[in-house]
């Protein structure tokens, strides 16, 4: 599984956080700690988690999402 890793230096520190799980952070002083922090904290995500894929119809998303055409 690839995740997307924001990475900000902020006030002499690294702050990282995965942008498909906005609870998943890590501040560290180097940008090599971060990364490693970062990625011990997916692991444990990893290891208690499972990902399930749902199939939804289309159909399903229609009755709740407004359709308005603006021509």
């Amino acid at each position: 599984m690839i995740c997307n890793v924001i990475l900000t230096p902020q006030n002499g520190r690294f702050l990282a956080h995965v942008a498909e799980l906005p609870d998943c952070k890590a501040e560290a002083e180097s940008r090599d700690q971060a990364l490693t922090l970062i990625q011990q904290r997916l692991e444990e995500i990893a290891k208690r988690s499972e990902i399930v894929q749902l199939k939804i119809p289309k159909e399903a998303f229609y009755k709740f999402t407004p359709i308005s055409s603006t021509r």
